[in-house]
């Protein structure tokens, strides 16, 4: 008997660092909770709820096709971002302070898989601007880890 495994959601561990560089302020956040990983035809998905504090949830999609990155959130907050190597892509944060609107300048763009600890991972560079000030340059790296290690 097979048992096709190419598009079904798996469960997964999320951990999702980001780095935060503007001027001489270093921050780093990370947030680890549970999602899913979905491999499709032409893209890879990651699905995740961030519980934020006084704020509800935030349920986030992390599209990726092998040379853009679209990152969703809805929720607590609204966000829809394109990452693309090069180039300046535009968008906007919605939250209960209002609509930003918000463009990026993507650097860096990778996916790594890695069989042996069973995680991929999902990386992306940027600068980050609000209202056309730049806010800092932001590295994330999303690591997914299937729960069961089958």
């Amino acid at each position: 008997m097979t048992e096709e495994k190419g598009n079904t959601a798996k469960e997964v561990m999320v951990r999702l660092k980001t780095r935060i560089e503007h001027e001489d302020d270093v921050e780093n956040i990370e947030l680890v909770t549970f999602g899913t990983l979905h491999h499709m035809p032409n893209a890879t998905y990651v699905r995740y709820i961030e519980h934020v504090e006084n704020n509800g949830k935030i349920n986030t999609t992390v599209k990726y096709d092998g040379s853009e990155m679209l990152i969703i959130r809805t929720g607590a907050v609204k966000m829809k971002q394109l990452y693309k190597i090069g180039s300046i892509t535009e968008g906007s944060y919605d939250s209960i302070h209002g609509t930003l609107d918000l463009s990026t300048h993507t650097i860096a763009l990778n996916h790594t898989v890695n069989k042996e600890t069973n995680e991929e991972e999902f990386s992306v560079s940027y600068h980050l601007f609000l209202q056309d000030e730049n806010v800092g340059h932001y590295h994330l790296t999303l690591t997914v880890k299937e729960e069961n290690n089958q």
